[in-house]
């Protein structure tokens, strides 16, 4: 009787290799997610510093003072910048919260601590 308590739970060959490619469709996904994010990001920060230059050069060239108005908006380029990576690290951290809270409810779940 004693050894049958003891006897630890085994999981069969399939179960182990199906946890494997829920785990690699995982990684995947989140790769995937990161790169689409990233590439959203490039998008919007070369926008946010090529028009604050360009209007720099168009409101220097108009007003005759040269660096002027390029420096300041390159200046607003820069915290344009700044705040859009803040925003975009935000919410990737955000969706990775989530992402480990439904992994953590859906082990716990399958091992019935739920």
């Amino acid at each position: 009787m004693t050894k049958a308590a003891a006897k630890a739970k085994t999981t069969t060959s399939a179960e182990s290799g199906l946890e494997q490619i829920i785990d690699s469709s995982a990684a995947n996904m989140a790769k995937s997610q990161v790169l689409a994010s990233l590439l959203t990001m490039s998008w919007r920060l070369a926008v946010a510093i090529l028009i604050p230059i360009f209007i720099g050069l168009k409101l220097d060239s108009h007003f005759g003072t040269k660096p002027s108005y390029v420096l300041a908006g390159f200046m607003l380029a820069i915290a344009l910048a700044s705040y859009m990576i803040y925003v975009e690290y935000r919410e990737i951290q955000a969706d990775q919260a989530a992402q480990d809270m439904k992994l953590v409810k859906k082990t716990s779940k399958k091992k019935g601590t739920a």
